[in-house]
């Protein structure tokens, strides 16, 4: 039974997690994988094993959460946030981990779209692979 719905953010009437995924269908089924686990999960907090807390600054008024994937030795980290519904996640950004950090502008730009989303018109329902 779905419990959870899971959200991609647009812009331009486009995912930015399907576009960041185009040349990476196994990243794409691999974070499938765990969001259809998490999808039927009653209880929270979820596993850390699939999906933990990202740290931000004290200061910060948002939250978000990380799923990785690894593949072939990259690590793959999608942030997110719960919204904009009850059992609603959103995926806000991806960004490949360097040196255990992400990617200049990968956490300003999921907090910054953790913001917007208070419009339906910023998101789009998670498409999983068949």
């Amino acid at each position: 039974m779905t419990v959870w719905s899971f959200y991609d953010f647009q812009e331009d009437g486009r995912s930015v997690i399907s576009a960041d995924l185009v040349n990476l269908p196994d990243v794409q089924d691999k974070l499938d994988s765990i969001l259809l686990k998490l999808r039927v999960m009653e209880q929270l907090p979820w596993p850390r094993t699939f999906c933990k807390p990202y740290k931000l600054p004290k200061k910060a008024k948002e939250r978000l959460l990380e799923i990785r994937v690894d593949h072939l030795n990259v690590e793959y980290r999608f942030l997110g946030c719960f919204g904009p519904t009850t059992r609603a996640f959103t995926l806000l950004a991806m960004g490949t981990e360097r040196d255990s950090k992400l990617p200049a502008g990968v956490v300003e730009k999921a907090r910054e779209r953790s913001r917007l989303l208070n419009s339906w018109g910023n998101i789009r329902e998670h498409q999983f692979n068949d």
